[in-house]
C-alpha cells in the first residue's frame, strides 16, 4: 500500500517549489526592468533641467527679457550635443546674450565633453511682439527670434548672401533651422528610447526564463508517479 504520509510530503514538497519557482519567475523580471531602466537612465550622461521659458514681464518697460531652454532641430531631433541655453535681451544696449552649455561627442568611442558658450548679438528688431537679433561672419548668417505672442524661440542659420572672400573654410549651403524647446521633455524622450533599443532583450531574456521556469516544473511533478511506485 502507498505510503500516504510520505506521498503527502512529497506532494507538499513539490508544491512548495513550485511555489518558489513562480516567484522567482515574478522577480526576476522586475529586477530586469529595474536594471534597465538604470542602464538607460545612466546611458544619458547629462539631465536637462531648464523647462522652456520666456520671462516677458519687462519686455515694454524696462526693455529686458530672459530666456530658458534646450535647442531642438527641426526634425524634432535634438542637436550632436545634449544642450541647456539662456538667452538675456537688453532693448538699452542693443544686445542680446546668448550662453550655451553642451556636451559635444567628438566619436563613438570617445566620452562627452563639456563645452561652454557666450556670445553677444546686436539687435536687428524690437517691437510689441518679436524680438530678432543676427550676426553674419561673412560665411553663415545667424538670426534668432523671440515671439511674444506664441511664446517661442527660434533659429536659423543660412548661407551669407554677401560672402567675404575666403571666410569660409568648409562651404555651407544647407538651411538650419532650430527651435528652443522643453529640456526636461527632451531628456525624458531621449531615456525613453535608450530604454526601447534594450526591450527586444528583455522580452527574449524574459521568454527564455518562463520557458525554464516551466520545464523545470513540469519535470518536478513528473516525478511524482515514480516516487508514489516507489514508496508502496
Amino acid at each position: 500500500m502507498t505510503n500516504t504520509p510520505t506521498k503527502l510530503r512529497s506532494i507538499l514538497k513539490k508544491a512548495a517549489w513550485t511555489v518558489l519557482g513562480l516567484v522567482i519567475w515574478a522577480a526576476i523580471p522586475v529586477g530586469l526592468l529595474f536594471l534597465g531602466s538604470s542602464l538607460s537612465s545612466s546611458s544619458v550622461p547629462a539631465v536637462l533641467g531648464n523647462t522652456r521659458t520666456i520671462y516677458d514681464h519687462s519686455w515694454d518697460d524696462l526693455g529686458y527679457v530672459q530666456a530658458y531652454g534646450t535647442w531642438v532641430m527641426e526634425n524634432d531631433e535634438i542637436g550632436s550635443p545634449l544642450n541647456e541655453v539662456r538667452i538675456g535681451c537688453y532693448r538699452d544696449l542693443g544686445h542680446c546674450f546668448v550662453a550655451t552649455a553642451e556636451l559635444m561627442t567628438l566619436s563613438s568611442n570617445s566620452r562627452p565633453m563639456l563645452v561652454a558658450d557666450l556670445a553677444r548679438f546686436p539687435i536687428s528688431r524690437w517691437d510689441r511682439d518679436v524680438i530678432v537679433f543676427a550676426e553674419s561672419n561673412g560665411c553663415v548668417r545667424y538670426s534668432v527670434t523671440i515671439s511674444r505672442i506664441s511664446q517661442s524661440i527660434t533659429a536659423r542659420r543660412e548661407p551669407d548672401p554677401n560672402p567675404m572672400v575666403g571666410a569660409c573654410t568648409v562651404p555651407m549651403d544647407a538651411v538650419l533651422l532650430t527651435s528652443v524647446q522643453d529640456g526636461q521633455a527632451v531628456w525624458q524622450r531621449i531615456s525613453r528610447e535608450e530604454s526601447s533599443r534594450g526591450a527586444p532583450w528583455f522580452w527574449a531574456a524574459l521568454a527564455a526564463w518562463s520557458l525554464y521556469i516551466l520545464w523545470r516544473l513540469v519535470r518536478l511533478w513528473q516525478r511524482a508517479p515514480a516516487t508514489a511506485t516507489a514508496t508502496e
